[in-house]
């Protein structure tokens, strides 16, 4: 019952309000680290324009781009580019209003090192509290102390393709520790977070040190007899091998 209310979808108001907090939060924390944490009276004196210039900025950014309407726990990597670019957009119009002000009026609407300073730690913040967000629901549904390992045999595209697959899917109950490959030039070397070990030198000791329960073999092409020295690697461990790059397949 506890989890089903976690599952329900947040209101889109709140993460509208969230992230404008955000907003607010990296405008202060902009000019503290702009004057070293001692921001003089005079600017503090600024902050009655600044900070809602800002705020309103951000405030339209976010309507028109509606940002907040995506579902966090589901965030992807369009989102946090649609996030990148409604933050980018809203900075520069405050930098060409700058210009503007100083033009007509002699003064900087915004200092220019604040919105630069602000740009990076709002884009940092709003992105980071989406990935947690994820992060905290993946974990509540599927703990990864009972997920199963996985080795991904293929360390190529149909390899991150089938990792990918896995991690999207927040049902899944499957963790890849490993990719292996047959190519040496590969060995050593990671594919988004995870290493990729040489298949004849290292499989049966990622096998008998770990509680693999599948390995999928993500190479189309793979010819029968190299199929048959990785199944006979495997048996000794009880491990299943799998032809399928699809998370959904392997359930």
């Amino acid at each position: 019952m506890q989890f089903k209310l976690i599952e329900k979808n947040t209101p889109r108001w709140i993460i509208f309000l969230i992230d404008i907090f955000i907003c607010l939060g990296s405008i202060m924390l902009a000019y503290q680290v702009r004057f070293n944490f001692r921001v003089p009276e005079k600017e503090i004196e600024h902050w009655a324009y600044v900070i809602p210039t800002v705020l309103l900025v951000r405030v339209l950014s976010f309507y028109i781009s509606k940002i907040y309407q995506g579902i966090i726990r589901y965030t992807s990597t369009r989102d946090a580019l649609r996030v990148f670019y409604t933050i980018t957009v809203g900075s520069i119009f405050m930098a060409v209003a700058n210009m503007g002000s100083y033009m007509w009026g002699k003064f900087f609407l915004v200092p220019y090192s604040i919105i630069i300073i602000d740009y990076f730690t709002t884009v940092f913040s709003i992105t980071a509290f989406r990935i947690l967000v994820k992060s905290i629901y993946m974990e509540l549904k599927n703990p990864s102390r009972e997920k199963k390992e996985v080795i991904i045999y293929g360390a190529g595209e149909s390899g991150l393709i089938t990792k990918r697959s896995l991690d999207r899917d927040a049902g899944s109950r499957f963790k890849v520790i490993a990719f292996v490959d047959d190519d040496l030039a590969k060995s050593g070397k990671t594919v988004e977070g995870i290493k990729i070990y040489n298949a004849d030198d290292d499989l049966e000791d990622l096998l008998r040190s770990n509680n693999v329960t599948q390995l999928i073999l993500s190479i189309q092409n793979i010819s029968t007899l190299r199929k048959q020295q990785i199944i006979e690697k495997c048996l000794p461990y009880d491990v299943n091998i799998l032809n399928v790059p699809s998370s959904k397949q392997l359930d």
